[in-house]
């Protein structure tokens, strides 16, 4: 009985320590650039003039999904027109924006700290 046991017990051991290699395990989305957001305003931008909202568009600062998604980054964006305010998110894979929705409850957006979107760069600042 432990000569066929053996076999069994040794074929287990290895394929469980092949779960602990960390072989096949994704990579981590690196967060996006802070310090050059130039593209994501722009596409925050764009997407504002097409949602239609009042007044000024406003952001969050940028922060890890709060909730199940499949990227890993987002930030808040919302109007400043405090009777009419709606909340989006945006969502970065790859260090772009990959895409956005109307922030549900779980992303928590209503508790972030939000600051004005900063002003479009002249063309010719984008020229050099």
């Amino acid at each position: 009985m432990l000569p066929r046991l053996l076999p069994v017990v040794s074929v287990a051991l290895l394929v469980s320590a092949c779960s602990f290699s960390g072989i096949g395990e994704p990579v981590a989305d690196p967060p996006p650039d802070q310090s050059d957001m130039r593209a994501a305003y722009k596409a925050i931008r764009d997407a504002y003039a097409g949602l239609k909202m009042s007044g000024n568009p406003e952001m969050s600062r940028v922060h890890r999904v709060r909730g199940g998604y499949l990227a890993e980054w987002a930030m808040c964006i919302r109007n400043d027109d405090a009777s009419k305010r709606q909340h989006y998110t945006f969502y970065f894979k790859d260090r772009k924006i990959s895409e956005w929705r109307l922030s549900a409850i779980v992303e928590g957006c209503e508790t972030e700290t939000f600051t004005p979107l900063p002003a479009a760069e002249p063309s010719s600042a984008l020229a050099r």
